[in-house]
């Protein structure tokens, strides 16, 4: 919602949305280990799949 209101009131003032990104909370171990993992498994299902054609 901040992120909301900062742009409103930078384009009331410039009449312009400025570039603002909202970062991600950091991933612990785990999380990013998984994520890492999903996609091993997706990336060698899409090597499979191009190397039957």
């Amino acid at each position: 919602m901040p992120l909301i209101i900062k742009a409103l009131q930078a384009w009331k003032k410039n009449a312009k949305v400025p570039k603002i990104e909202k970062s991600a909370p950091p991933l612990s171990q785990e999380e990013r280990i998984k994520q890492l993992e999903e996609q091993v498994a997706a990336l060698t299902t899409r090597i499979e799949q191009l190397e039957q054609h």
